[in-house]
């Protein structure tokens, strides 16, 4: 116990904090689509497509195959912002895309979704690795397996919804939906259709 106890003393105590997935749709047809080196090259040109967009000031954790895992300590940016930012990196991404395309004899039906959340989050340390630990993750995690339709999108839940500032754009606010995810917790959520808009990677 006395072991255990120096290591809670030594880590990072809980703080609330933001965790924002974003997703490429279609990475399985990459992976089968390209031979190994023309897909791993393809696939560092679109995550960097997207991590250079960083407008809010986030941290990578994890870039986990066709995810990058960021998060950010303290309130959260508003929801327009967060709006804003994926439209961003979705308009960077397509336009990489494209130009991809115009490179390969087979097209890449690509697009990019994001899974916002938040709560309360800690990190550990392992080697040179700073890991992040708590619920807030793991649920953010099993949202990307949602019931939602569409293959782009932003999908904020009530917990970053209430803790957020609004303008006088609320009324964009719908599509309100609840799951059981994995049959341990019932999250809420809402999501903005972004499929249809101008610029989507066909």
């Amino acid at each position: 116990m006395e072991h255990f106890h120096s290591l809670h003393k030594a880590s990072n105590p809980p703080t609330e904090g933001t965790i924002i997935i974003v997703d490429i749709s279609g990475f399985t047809q990459l992976v089968y689509n390209t031979d190994l080196i023309a897909g791993r090259d393809i696939l560092s040109k679109l995550l960097s497509s997207i991590t250079e967009m960083n407008q809010l000031g986030l941290h990578i954790s994890e870039i986990e195959g066709d995810a990058i895992l960021y998060y950010k300590f303290g309130s959260p940016p508003s929801y327009t912002s967060v709006l804003k930012q994926f439209q961003l990196m979705r308009n960077n991404f397509a336009d990489n895309v494209k130009k991809i395309n115009k490179k390969l004899a087979s097209t890449l039906n690509l697009s990019l979704k994001m899974i916002v959340h938040y709560g309360q989050i800690t990190q550990y340390h392992i080697a040179d690795f700073k890991k992040l630990y708590g619920k807030t993750v793991l649920e953010s995690h099993l949202l990307l397996k949602n019931e939602v339709k569409s293959h782009s999108y932003v999908l904020m839940t009530n917990d970053f919804l209430n803790n957020t500032t609004f303008s006088n754009t609320d009324h964009l606010i719908e599509n309100e939906h609840c799951e059981v995810l994995r049959g341990v917790k019932r999250l809420c959520y809402r999501f903005f259709d972004f499929s249809s808009e101008i610029g989507l990677a066909s």
